[in-house]
């Protein structure tokens, strides 16, 4: 597996020579909600855990199913088949570099793993990788220009969820505290606004309000090509939507399949994922579910992703789009409160789109950038 990275005035070397590698000690099931610290495992997003191993600066790279590499300086702790991976001489070989090295290599590396079922790496592929490390200056100059990438991902993607908060924070506000503005423009609940008792909810709603199944707001929407996974892309024109955890699951160039809706939730048949889309998009793999609302003036698209994303769903019942179906929401057929809920909380969505365009070009470019720079066929003092 070894592989020979040359940078343009650099030292050629085993990288075994300037590296440690540990392993984590845990089960990938070790992890507890709202836990203290990061918790590492092979899946790309980072659970929590009350009780820390390491502390150190380093490289994460996940030992089987598919690579990814995370960087971490801290208190953390990690899954028996997470390789931590530290730089043992830091006057020569920088952490961040390693980091971004280990993200360029491991690109290349897939097809290069072990095993005929479940795919994964030894430490020896790691250990006799050739490497020419560059001096340290521009190591560090390489790792920030990369690294001023990442900060403005980082930067869009808590953007994203600050926008996604205060969308939730309205909705709770209108149509769970039944508080939304009444035709005074004061709040409804809290202006003396008069509250029912309803058996079906056993709660209390507005007086005037009836409870319908969400199957009934529902438009029916023609059936729609879905993208099966094999052509799934990451130089396409559009993104692809289907129910993984990771909000983009690809790009196609592939016209015929583009969704081209205002507005809609695409729901996780088998994952119970949420997301809401308003821009043209790809449907992905089966399970992949396209809801819109037939009637906006009485309850927008927008209400319906926050509805549905405000449930909690059990057991048995998370896997089932057509229980979801069978929920019943309690609504006011009006033609004002519809609409003015989405003018409210539409600007928080178009923002919300325009971080997700802003992230994809950032992560084109750093992707676009990284080999060119780690190989030297760019050169730092040509980016300034």
């Amino acid at each position: 597996m070894a592989k020979d990275f040359s940078c343009v005035g650099s030292t050629e070397c085993r990288l075994g020579e300037y590296i440690s590698i540990r392993t984590g000690r845990l089960d990938a099931n070790a992890a507890e909600t709202d836990g203290e610290y990061p918790f590492f495992t092979c899946a790309r997003e980072i659970s929590r855990i009350n009780s820390w191993a390491f502390d150190c600066e380093c490289v994460l790279v996940a030992g089987n199913c598919t690579p990814h590499v995370s960087y971490y300086n801290g208190k953390f702790n990690a899954y028996q088949r997470v390789y931590i991976i530290e730089s043992n001489d830091p006057g020569r070989l920088s952490t961040k570099y390693l980091y971004y090295f280990f993200k360029e290599y491991m690109a290349l590396a897939i097809d290069k793993q072990h095993g005929a079922i479940e795919k994964f790496f030894c430490l020896s592929d790691f250990t006799e990788i050739k490497i020419s490390l560059p001096d340290l200056p521009t190591q560090l100059r390489i790792a920030g220009i990369l690294g001023s990438l990442d900060e403005k991902i980082e930067l869009n993607r808590k953007k994203i969820a600050e926008f996604e908060a205060l969308a939730k924070t309205i909705y709770d506000y209108w149509f769970v505290q039944f508080d939304f503005p009444d035709k005074n423009g004061k709040p409804y609940k809290s202006s003396g606004g008069k509250m029912v008792w309803n058996e079906q909810l056993k709660r209390e709603v507005p007086e005037g309000w009836e409870v319908v199944p969400l199957e009934s707001l529902l438009a029916r929407l023609p059936i729609t090509k879905r993208l099966p996974t094999d052509e799934y892309g990451i130089d396409g024109e559009f993104p692809i939507i289907d129910q993984s955890e990771a909000f983009i699951a690809g790009y196609s160039s592939n016209q015929s399949a583009v969704l081209s809706l205002p507005k809609c939730v695409v729901f996780g048949d088998h994952s119970c994922t949420v997301k809401m889309v308003n821009f043209p998009f790809c449907r992905g793999a089966d399970g992949t579910q396209i809801l819109v609302s037939n009637d906006e003036s009485v309850i927008s698209t927008y209400q319906l992703y926050l509805y549905i994303e405000h449930l909690k769903f059990d057991g048995q019942y998370k896997r089932h789009f057509s229980f979801l179906k069978q929920f019943l929401i309690p609504l006011k057929r009006t033609l004002y409160l519809g609409q003015a809920f989405s003018n409210v909380i539409e600007p928080a969505f178009d923002s919300i789109r325009n971080c997700r365009e802003a992230i994809r070009l950032l992560i084109q470019e750093r992707d676009t950038l990284l080999p060119l720079l780690m190989n030297g066929q760019v050169s730092v003092g040509e980016l300034k």
